[in-house]
Formats: structure tokens, C-alpha cells, sequence
């Protein structure tokens, strides 16, 4: 996953995935449970657009502006059309990451009932190819887990400098980060995602009461994730 961030022009992706081959009516279908929401605020529409086109076209995808300047609204609204299961929410004003968040999954199970995960992308996130099938298989294999899997995320590289994000962990008296082999599959339990690229399926996330909107942008993944965590839920 490539991720363009701040002007400063830092760029993130995760290595290329490999997920197990399977049939396209299959992939379809796995895709036609997942809705991508998509906050934006200002963003670079030339960015916006390659992260539209990354994502499959089976997947459902729910953009939240969070009142961009000038006629950005209108240029997003733009993009939405150009993919189907594609809506757009305009807020009248800034209501935070969380909020918007919030609002673009209740949106999403009212619109697409049968989706079922939701996949939390930054406006400056960019998926590679079988990236998202990979969550997806990800999460399947750690559902009968001890404890059950409540919310997966991507290794998040730096693409400017070839320098990885790593996983947050935390022992009984310090946090660190572990940084898995490049070319590792294997899962790596964390005290919190990186917020662009979760995964987490709906019916949980609206269970637990959705992001804390109080928050408005900072740490708003730390606290989904410890609340995940006092559920029950690694």
C-alpha cells in the first residue's frame, strides 16, 4: 500500500501481497463484501483518483468530505461517479476522522447490507495489487484464533526510503515496535493499526459503538484498538 502524506511528500506501500489463487467469480464476491471508507479533507484529487482506480470494482466505496475549500467537493463528487457502489457524503463542516468515519459506516450497511468488512483508507493510501485480498484472507484465517481476530491492518512502507512503519507492541512496561521479515505472510499481534488500511468487520465496529468521535483525528486508532482489546478481541 502506497501512501502519500503530508506536503512534505513521505510515501508509503506494503510489500506485494500473495494471496492463494482463486477464481474471479470468487474474488468477486469476496469484494462485493467489503466497503472502503474514504475520509478526505483538501486532498490531492491526482492521488484520490489512482486510490479509486486501485480499489476493485466489486467493492463498495463510501467517500466522507470533510467540507474541502472551494469547489473540491464538487471534483471528488466527480470522482465518485466514475465507479459504481461508489456514494459521496459532503459534511457541512470538519467533523473529525472519527466522526466522518462513523458516519460513512452506518452509511455503508444502509446502502450495501450484504457488506460485511469495512476498510479504513487514508486519502493519500494507494493499494496494491491483492493488497486487499490479503486483509481479507488475513482476517479468515485468524477468526478461529485465541483470541478471535477483531480488526487487521497492512505493513506500511515507505516508498521514498524504503523504510517500514512496523507493528506497535507493548510488554508490561514499555512500548517497541516489531518490524517483520519484508516478505513475511505471518501475522503479527499489535496494540494498535496504523489507521489507513484496517480492516474490521461492520457488525463489530457498530457493536463497540463505532470510533470515538470525541477525539476528532489524534489517537483515534489507539483507543478503537484498546477498546478492541477490553472486548475480548485480539
Amino acid at each position: 500500500m502506497r501512501k502519500t502524506g503530508m506536503p512534505a511528500g513521505k510515501r508509503t506501500k506494503a510489500p506485494p501481497a500473495q494471496p492463494p489463487a482463486r477464481s474471479s467469480a470468487g474474488f468477486a464476491q469476496e469484494m462485493g463484501m467489503l466497503a472502503c471508507i474514504i475520509v478526505t479533507y483538501d486532498p490531492d484529487l491526482h492521488i484520490l483518483k489512482r486510490l479509486l482506480e486501485a480499489l476493485p470494482e466489486d467493492a463498495a466505496v463510501v467517500l466522507i468530505d470533510n467540507a474541502s475549500a472551494g469547489d473540491l467537493p464538487d471534483e471528488i463528487g466527480k470522482l465518485a461517479a466514475t465507479r459504481r457502489r461508489t456514494r459521496l457524503l459532503v459534511n457541512d463542516c470538519n467533523l473529525g476522522l472519527a466522526a466522518a468515519i462513523n458516519r460513512g459506516v452506518r452509511e455503508a450497511r444502509h446502502a450495501w447490507p450484504e457488506t460485511r468488512f469495512a476498510l479504513f483508507l487514508d486519502q493519500d493510501s494507494e493499494p496494491e495489487p491483492g493488497s486487499l485480498e490479503a486483509l481479507m484472507n488475513g482476517f479468515a484465517r485468524l477468526e478461529g484464533a485465541n483470541p478471535p481476530a477483531g480488526c487487521v491492518g497492512p505493513s506500511l512502507v515507505d516508498a521514498a526510503t524504503g523504510l517500514r512503519h512496523g507493528f506497535h507492541q507493548h510488554t508490561r512496561w514499555r512500548w517497541m515496535r516489531a518490524y517483520p521479515e519484508q516478505d513475511s505472510t505471518r501475522p503479527v499481534p499489535c496494540a494498535n493499526l496504523n489507521g489507513s488500511g484496517t480492516l474490521v468487520p461492520i457488525a463489530l465496529f457498530l457493536e463497540l459503538g463505532g470510533l470515538e468521535e470525541a477525539l476528532f483525528i489524534d489517537h483515534v486508532d489507539t483507543e478503537w484498538a484498546f477498546r478492541v482489546q477490553a472486548a475480548g478481541y485480539g
